[in-house]
């Protein structure tokens, strides 16, 4: 397996540090406002990445952070004070910032889980951990990689020379290109809060250095080096956090242990609508709920599976739409091989199928394709090409469908195994995860039947040159949810089609 490195800016071969297990982080959500698109694109990114590791036998400790405390969690804090007209004092404040954090984690976790993505191993809070953030705070500056002024605690950038390393800028550079303001008490425009003195009415903790709390980035190494080590695989997030807090998160945590810190890093591209940056403002911001109430999950997973995770995506309603188009292929296969189980009698003549010389080429076919496909997520996570390969497989089970030299029994037992084939990869990209609600067997049946005599009827008006009415049925039938599909032999099939009103 190959994962591109952004601190190396390379294709590297994966060695974990102990075999067949994997220790990942990755940077979630700061909790003061609703997730959108972009929130669920690097969910999904993390996502299957994880799912690909457990499907290939490997053992997984996934964490992901929430940031429960931060300037922005308390402005919204502040705003829904004054909105409300609530007098603003220590109280007030400290139960308002408790109650935004915690509303917009549960907003935040109920998207994920309505679209279907795992649920990682641990999920710490900031809030949580500010005993283990302080320890590190004090061996920075016991090592003299950090300072005290004026109550706030900060990490001195030029004290570690690796600093820029991971995005590949020279202190200097950074400092020519920050937009820094400087701050009173700093020794450098560069260096970064650890520990922020507290402002009147804000939350607070004690600590060595007076009430105040955690600045951003410290939270990340602490947590990560608690639930994982000082050293571990894999560190993930978005490209926007490179620099600053990436950047940071190796200094202050390679200072603090003097062992590097994550060993390969991974940041997914960024999303962008209609080929614009996503914003209020603009009129253009997509919340997670939204877009998901308006499609099926698995619809934008289409989408964003078609895109390297590492490559930006421009979201828009023409790729939705084709994302849309895509499900229905899957969904169609699906529905063929349900409707051929209701033709055929198969499992009385199990055993002279399987003698079948057909099913020994069919299975190393079909083995090709599961090569390809971890193949292809064995390159950098290369969903694009693995989404191809499950195309591909619908493709194949399409033509053995079409193919007359083939009895239904072994049609079925083909396209079946195809099928089974498609929802355990389809798995390991977050898709096919639930079965299309069916009805019972006796339903089947005698909708089956009914459909049998509609069908036999529609050809005789036909053979009677009475078209317009054979397309009448057709027409109504489509109405309430069945397509029948007449092939060029003048045969006809029929499907239930997604009457769900999702796309």
């Amino acid at each position: 397996m190959k994962i591109y490195n952004s601190l190396t800016k390379k294709k590297e071969e994966f060695i974990p540090l102990e075999k067949n297990k994997v220790g990942m982080y990755v940077c979630g959500p700061t909790v003061y406002d609703v997730s959108h698109i972009g929130h669920l694109r690097s969910a999904f990114v993390f996502d299957h990445i994880f799912r690909y590791f457990q499907y290939q036998g490997w053992e997984v400790t996934f964490v992901r952070n929430i940031t429960d405390i931060d300037d922005k969690v308390i402005q919204r804090a502040l705003q829904d004070l004054v909105k409300t007209k609530q007098d603003i004092n220590a109280l007030s404040l400290k139960k308002k910032v408790k109650e935004v954090s915690e509303y917009y984690t549960r907003l935040y976790l109920e998207d994920l889980r309505n679209f279907d993505l795992k649920t990682p191993h641990i999920q710490p809070k900031v809030t949580e951990h500010i005993p283990e953030i302080i320890v590190m705070i004090q061996k920075l500056l016991d090592k003299g990689m950090a300072y005290e002024a004026g109550g706030n605690v900060y990490f001195c950038v030029r004290e570690f020379a690796d600093y820029g390393k991971l995005s590949h800028q020279s202190v200097d550079q950074m400092l020519a290109g920050a937009r820094v303001e400087k701050e009173q008490n700093k020794k450098d425009p560069l260096d970064f809060a650890l520990w922020k003195k507290v402002k009147p009415d804000e939350p607070c903790w004690d600590s060595p250095w007076g009430s105040g709390r955690p600045g951003w980035h410290i939270e990340c190494s602490a947590m990560s080096i608690k639930y994982l080590a000082e050293t571990f695989d894999i560190h993930g997030g978005g490209r926007d956090l490179i620099f600053p807090h990436h950047e940071n998160e190796i200094a202050q945590s390679q200072g603090a242990t003097g062992k590097q810190f994550a060993r390969y890093w991974i940041h997914n591209g960024l999303l962008t609508v209609e080929g614009e940056k996503m914003s209020k403002s603009r009129g253009n911001f997509i919340t997670a709920k939204n877009i998901l109430q308006n499609n099926h999950p698995e619809t934008l997973k289409m989408l964003f599976l078609s895109s390297h995770y590492a490559s930006p995506l421009d979201y828009s309603e023409l790729r939705i739409k084709e994302a849309a188009k895509s499900r229905q292929r899957f969904l169609v296969f699906f529905q063929k091989v349900d409707e051929l189980s209701l033709r055929c009698q198969y499992g009385k003549g199990q055993n002279n199928i399987l003698s079948n010389p057909i099913i020994k080429d069919r299975d190393i076919e079909v083995t090709r394709y599961v090569k390809k496909f971890t193949d292809s997520m064995d390159d950098d996570f290369n969903t694009p090409k693995a989404l191809s390969v499950l195309f591909d497989l619908v493709s194949l089970g399409n033509k053995i469908f079409t193919e007359q030299t083939i009895d239904l029994e072994l049609k079925y037992f083909l396209t079946s195994k195809i099928a089974q084939i498609l929802r355990e990869l389809g798995m390991v990209l977050g898709l096919f995860l639930h079965k299309e609600e069916k009805m019972d067997n006796q339903n089947k049946e005698f909708i089956n039947a009914l459909m049998q005599v509609i069908i036999g009827a529609r050809q005789l008006l036909k053979q009677k040159n009475n078209f317009e009415t054979a397309d009448y049925i057709r027409s109504q039938l489509q109405n309430i949810g069945i397509l029948l599909e007449d092939n060029r032999a003048g045969a006809s099939s029929w499907r239930m089609l997604d009457i769900k009103n999702k796309k």
